[in-house]
């Protein structure tokens, strides 16, 4: 569960809703390793600052591209987060305007607490990362979900896109979007949680299907 605090700066300006994922990703900017949240937060299951002692050489494994010097740096963190005004890092980096930006386009949200990732489906430069995952509704049913987010920030503002899109389709044969995960006020991350398509994309899927199921698909 995230810890928050409201902290009142000298300045006038307030930090609020800042939560152990916001400190994380404030932490992993600071030194220029934000690409390296969203492997943190999903793939590691890395929630909180007291996770990161989970950091272990296996975990490690999972960053193949990152340079040694970067591994040395995720290595530190636990050491580095003592030591964090981390609310200096809040109002250094500031807020981020996804949620009022989506909000205004009637798109959901869910909790990162209420996704469980199951495995890794694949990997794309357009899919991003993509997981089964295991959504926990407000209802207490669980549903299985595709889950995707950004491999680089450079595609994010495209994620942002496609779930302004997606969040305005209502169509039997297209993916629906159940929501987005904002991880925090100050978390650069966005991830879509969608209907899970079991036979794959329509490549994967042609082989499996008769002559006669696309048809009717048609």
């Amino acid at each position: 569960m995230w810890h928050v605090f409201l902290v009142q700066v000298s300045s006038g300006h307030q930090v609020n809703n800042l939560t152990d994922l916001d400190k994380i990703y404030l932490l992993l900017a600071e030194h220029n390793l934000g690409d390296s949240f969203n492997v943190l937060c999903y793939d590691l299951r890395i929630r909180t600052l007291a996770d990161l002692s989970k950091l272990d050489e296996e975990a490690l494994k999972r960053f193949r591209l990152l340079p040694n010097f970067a591994k040395d740096q995720l290595r530190q963190l636990t050491q580095k987060a003592e030591k964090t005004d981390f609310v200096h890092l809040a109002l250094k980096h500031g807020k981020l305007p996804y949620k009022a930006q989506l909000q205004s386009r009637g798109v959901p949200f869910i909790s990162v607490d209420d996704i469980q990732v199951v495995k890794k489906t694949a990997t794309g430069p357009f899919s991003g990362s993509v997981f089964e995952a295991i959504w926990t509704k407000p209802d207490g049913e669980k549903i299985r979900v595709c889950l995707r987010y950004h491999r680089a920030q450079a595609r994010k503002k495209h994620f942002l896109h496609e779930a302004e899109l997606s969040a305005s389709l209502n169509h039997e044969n297209i993916l629906h979007l159940y929501g987005v995960i904002l991880p925090g006020l100050y978390t650069d991350s966005v991830a879509l949680v969608m209907d899970f398509a079991e036979y794959g994309n329509v490549l994967e899927a042609m082989p499996q299907q008769s002559v006669f199921s696309l048809i009717q698909i048609v």
